[in-house]
């Protein structure tokens, strides 16, 4: 914990931050990917956004060839792709941080 003090010195500000990582692993059944699979799964993403009412607020940007990056996906339609994916025998590795910053 972090602690300022002002001049007289009372304590005049207090910050904690809190970290969670958590990583979640399901092993795959098939071997690496190739491009075709990406592309299927991406489709199937599209498809789950779409059913969701999603696809609209959802923007998709490729970091490199294999990072995709998206905004505004709520959990329901995350969850949904993700278990297609688990259907297609694909490992799911779900890594999440948390950062809490309290003043």
């Amino acid at each position: 914990m972090k602690s300022a003090f002002d001049l007289c010195g009372n304590k005049s500000l207090q910050t904690m931050t809190i970290k969670i990582n958590s990583t979640l692993k399901q092993e795959r059944c098939s071997s690496s990917m190739h491009d075709a699979e990406k592309d299927k799964l991406v489709e199937i993403l599209k498809k789950e956004l779409e059913k969701k009412g999603e696809l609209n607020n959802c923007n998709f940007q490729w970091e490199d060839d294999d990072t995709l990056v998206l905004d505004n996906i709520t959990g329901l339609a995350l969850h949904s792709f993700l278990l297609r994916a688990e259907e297609l025998g694909k490992e799911v590795v779900c890594e999440k941080q948390t950062v809490l910053k309290i003043n």
